[in-house]
């Protein structure tokens, strides 16, 4: 693929984020979200984590904690083990639309192989970042 060709896709994938996802057009809620999806396997991450793990104010990751969780993307808790801590995790509509994202991506970027990427692992893009 030329980098042009690339560069349209990725302008494609850039309209759909705007369009569907919660974080276009902000760094902080894409790092929130990512790390929600991320640590979604059972282990939620304590309201904690987010501010030690993301170099921003703490006031403005809460800020945005807040306003993902009003707006349904991420749900918060409390610990049953200790009621005073507080876990966030993706809720069941971000899940599912970074599912939608996940296979936009992959089909947008399917056929960037080798040979256009010569550090890349063999086969394409799909196969070289796994499927987990």
């Amino acid at each position: 693929m030329d980098g042009g060709k690339l560069a349209r896709r990725l302008l494609l994938l850039r309209s759909w984020e705007r369009q569907h996802m919660p974080m276009a057009g902000s760094i902080i809620a894409g790092d929130i979200v990512l790390l929600a999806l991320a640590r979604d396997d059972g282990d939620a991450a304590r309201v904690k984590d987010f501010h030690l793990s993301l170099h921003y104010s703490e006031d403005r990751v809460s800020q945005v904690l807040k306003e993902l969780i009003r707006d349904g993307w991420l749900v918060m808790e409390r610990d049953e083990a200790d009621r005073r801590m507080r876990k966030v995790h993706a809720s069941d509509r971000l899940v599912l639309l970074f599912g939608e994202y996940q296979r936009f991506l992959f089909e947008m970027l399917s056929d960037v192989d080798r040979q256009q990427a010569p550090n890349a692992p063999a086969g394409n893009f799909v196969e070289a970042i796994g499927d987990d």
